[in-house]
This record gives C-alpha cells, structure tokens and sequence, in this order.
C-alpha cells in the first residue's frame, strides 16, 4: 500500500497550525507558574502591565501585540514540516496515528529554544521525537512576537496531528 504521508501532514497541520495561538493562554495552560525553575518571567498581565519587557522576560501570546511566527506564514510553516517530517517507520507499519503537542520559546532573533512535549503519542513516542527534530531545524526561522514595536521572546504552542489511512 503506498501511502502519501506528506498529504496526511499537510492536511493535520493546516487545521492545527490556526489553533496554536488560540490554545495560548495562561489561565486554560497553567503558564503562570510563577517560583518553577523552569520558565524565567512569564507576563499574564495586559499588555502595559507591571511587566516592564526585561531582557528574561518570556510573553505568552496573549501578551503581545503582534504573534510570531514561521517566515511565510502558516502554509509555509505547514510546507516545511511535510517537507522535513519524516514519519516514524515502526509506527507507519503498526497504522499508527498520533499527535504531539510541543512546547517552546521563539526568542527575539527567531531562534527556539526549551522545547518541551505537553502531550504525547505513548504508543508511538518517536512521534515526539521526530516533531522536536523538525522543529529545531526550523530555528533561525521564524519572526519574533512583538510588544510596542520591540521585539520579544514568547511562549507557543504547537499541535501536530498525523494520521494513518
């Protein structure tokens, strides 16, 4: 059976890349975890609120002004991922289907860092492994989130779904 991964993540990502910045809040994730050693001065607030955009502060998008972004936009990220996405074998040979939410900072140059799997295919964890791998060469990529016309690092959330048929 020949089966067209590229179409089967072309079709999952178009939906969800619109999702992401939907699914970015800091009361439905739990971002504001304010004291975790893992996130460095995260902003809930209102744009202009007591966060004064220091050089550690990471935004959620619903604190920005602009979102960032994959250069091109959403169908170029999409075409990128069908282009580098390389579908776990054992997983294509057991029909298995899955998603993975990643997690990560787009720093001000565009860069990611501190990716990090939200949710998981456990059947299948290459999935996981596969997205953080595509992702990391999409760095340099991208266009920063932007607060008051300068530059800043944000949180984002990336959905990917991939299904077998």
């Amino acid at each position: 059976m020949q089966l067209d991964v590229k179409g089967i993540l072309f079709i999952a990502l178009c939906c969800l890349v619109h999702l992401s910045a939907q699914c970015q809040t800091t009361d439905s994730m739990g971002w504001n975890n304010e004291g975790s050693s893992d996130e460095v001065g995260v902003s809930s607030g209102p744009i202009g609120a007591s966060n004064t955009g220091g050089k550690d502060s990471i935004y959620s998008d619903s604190s920005v002004n602009i979102l960032g972004k994959f250069v091109g936009g959403d169908n170029a990220f999409v075409a990128f991922v069908s282009e580098n996405f390389q579908y776990p074998s054992r997983c294509l040979d057991e029909g298995i289907s899955g998603s993975v939410k990643l997690r990560f900072v787009l720093d001000t140059k565009g860069r990611i860092s501190r990716i990090s799997a939200e949710e998981e295919t456990k059947s299948c964890p290459e999935f996981t492994q596969e997205a953080i791998r595509v992702l990391k060469i999409s760095s340099g990529q991208w266009i920063p989130a932007f607060v008051n016309g300068k530059a800043v690092s944000s949180w984002k959330v990336l959905p990917i779904q991939l299904r077998v048929e």
